[in-house]
């Protein structure tokens, strides 16, 4: 409860502040610059050897999901959610000087999604980023197809995170009573 009364109230002051185009410029301009923070401190800390991983959370498997700056990878992932489907949507609208530096950025966001290893994240990232496609760009659908395509094959930990919900891990313990 007190997560959705905090988003409405959010909400309700995102729109007392954003009264002018200059005042959403500002607010977007905040909103996307906050993701400076956990990228780079994310990298720096990967690239000194310590990165920023959910030690609460590493999955069956073994693998270490990165936290970013946040508590947990859950959370990171759905900030990096709403940062890309944002960044995406604004591209289009850049200056052409920022585009380079604004693209590489969001592939560094990217990555940083692909370790938080969150299935459901990434899965509403791609609904939101066609969503986006389909009303600002059909090339931007023709990226998410090709970009998919070579996560697919060239990150394999991302095939073998969905392929264990297929998987058949034996029977369910909690519906047989037993174990």
């Amino acid at each position: 409860f007190s997560r959705i009364l905090s988003v409405i109230v959010m909400a309700l002051v995102l729109e007392r502040l954003a009264t002018t185009p200059a005042a959403v410029r500002r607010i977007m301009i905040a909103a996307l610059g906050s993701a400076l923070v956990p990228l780079v401190g994310s990298f720096l800390a990967y690239l000194i050897g310590a990165p920023l991983l959910d030690r609460r959370a590493a999955l069956e498997d073994g693998i270490q999901r990165v936290r970013g700056t946040f508590d947990q990878a859950n959370g990171f992932s759905r900030y990096l959610l709403f940062i890309m489907i944002m960044a995406v949507a604004l591209y289009p609208h850049m200056p052409k000087r920022w585009r380079l530096p604004w693209l590489a950025s969001r592939v560094g966001l990217g990555v940083l999604m692909i370790l938080t290893y969150t299935r459901s994240s990434w899965m509403a990232l791609v609904v939101g980023l066609r969503v986006v496609g389909w009303l600002q760009s059909k090339r931007l659908l023709l990226a998410l197809i090709v970009i998919g395509l070579g996560v697919a094959l060239f990150v394999p930990t991302v095939v073998d995170r969905f392929s264990d919900l297929t998987a058949d891990n034996g029977p369910d313990t909690a519906l047989t009573g037993e174990g």
